[in-house]
């Protein structure tokens, strides 16, 4: 590829990162975020209880989990346009009949189809792929733009729902958002390119086998660098959803004001804002071995000043744990995401990251065991200990692996240069 087309390439690749950015403000930002702020209008338009309508986000992440590996597989093969304008489609489709629904039965039924193909199609499989198939140099920092997309969903949808609830309703204010999703559905339709094709980078780095390079879904599973990358992922993104829940009640349980409380997850977005340029810049440059150490170290200086291991547990404390668990979390998708197309090619990104899909899906454990361990001793500290103890053994597992690889000679484990 020559300079100048090079330079074409990477300029374009950011109007797509920009894309990737804009359709998870919506999709994530709207159907994940922002439904608390609905939780309490729908119990009352159609007269259910809280915990019937918390299965939903629940429904959604394991529908996602499921069909992840067949979209990854198929999405290798289609279009990128077509894939892209689906996602949104089901976004403009999804708020305009939640808007419409007139039973609790309606909200499960729509969250089943088209809003859990928004999710998918619009959210972070799809932006992880579609950016990896544009850059080669500065994979990591265009990666991690793109997932900064559903931090700044979490940041702007929410208060603008609310907003517009509190001078109409929730009906109208998944209409409006319905239009703004179908601006953005037009000018993608006009913007949006297919990636460049480049057979250098549709080659992967492991073989099947010998003088085979075609990748199977069993190759990859008994990959031990996908492995161990994918389930790594899953387990700090576990100790992610556990702070992300429970904070403002660990907060008030050391008695902090609920208000103070609350801001600490304002801490914890804050802290992924902020993270997320800078982890591209950092994995870009450092190996990942190294990477995924800080990462760790990250989270288990949460844990730590949440146990109260380095003093009496105060607000400066968890301020601290928020915006140390806000920033490691805002390495978490680049860095699968590099590791996966240095490891297997651009081309195999989609089937990769749809098989890795369902071992992040682990995340989903984390709220449990703390929840049980709160259950049984009225302390999360056992349930923060167990996650620790994951978190220590995945990342010595996860160095060694990619130090291993580095001394073979296998690229894997190289910054994403």
């Amino acid at each position: 590829m020559s300079d100048a087309r090079a330079m074409k390439v990477l300029h374009y690749g950011w109007v797509i990162v920009t894309v990737t950015v804009l359709m998870q403000i919506f999709s994530l930002g709207i159907f994940l975020y922002s439904f608390g702020v609905v939780l309490i209008p729908w119990t009352q338009s159609f007269e259910v209880k809280r915990a019937e309508l918390t299965m939903i986000p629940v429904m959604i992440q394991v529908i996602m989990g499921v069909v992840s590996p067949f979209v990854g597989h198929y999405i290798d093969r289609l279009p990128t346009k077509p894939v892209i304008l689906t996602g949104i489609g089901a976004t403009v489709l999804s708020l305009v009949l939640l808007s419409q629904a007139t039973s609790f039965w309606q909200v499960m039924l729509i969250s089943v189809l088209p809003v859990s193909v928004a999710v998918k199609l619009a959210g972070p499989l799809l932006a992880q792929f579609v950016t990896a198939k544009w850059f080669r140099s500065q994979l990591g920092l265009a990666l991690a733009i793109s997932a900064g997309g559903g931090a700044v969903g979490g940041l702007v949808m929410p208060p603008l729902i609310q907003w517009i609830i509190s001078f109409s309703d929730w009906r109208t204010a998944y209409l409006y958002l319905a239009v703004a999703a179908a601006i953005m559905f037009v000018s993608v339709a006009f913007l949006l390119r297919e990636p460049p094709l480049d057979d250098a980078r549709a080659m992967p780095v492991v073989k099947h086998k010998e003088g085979d390079t075609g990748l199977t879904i069993w190759s990859i599973l008994s990959d031990k660098i996908f492995l161990s990358i994918s389930i790594g992922i899953g387990i700090v993104a576990a100790v992610q959803l556990v702070f992300q829940y429970n904070f403002p009640a660990i907060g008030q349980d050391n008695g902090i004001s609920p208000a103070r409380s609350a801001l600490l997850l304002s801490a914890l977005s804050t802290g992924a804002l902020v993270g997320q340029p800078l982890w591209g810049l950092i994995i870009d440059r450092v190996s990942i071995p190294t990477v995924y150490f800080v990462v760790s170290g990250c989270y288990l200086l949460m844990i730590t000043l949440t146990l109260g291991a380095l003093g009496p547990i105060g607000y400066a404390h968890l301020l601290v744990a928020a915006l140390s668990g806000g920033f490691a979390s805002a390495a978490n998708q680049p860095l699968l995401g590099v590791v996966l197309v240095k490891r297997f090619g651009a081309a195999n990104i989609g089937k990769t990251l749809g098989l890795a899909y369902p071992f992040l899906n682990l995340s989903a454990l984390g709220p449990v065991i703390a929840a049980y361990a709160y259950s049984q001793t009225g302390s999360y500290n056992i349930g923060l200990l167990v996650l620790a103890g994951c978190v220590v053994m995945s990342a010595a597992t996860i160095i060694r692996s990619l130090r291993i690889e580095a001394g073979a000679g296998t690229p894997a484990s190289a910054g994403a240069s």
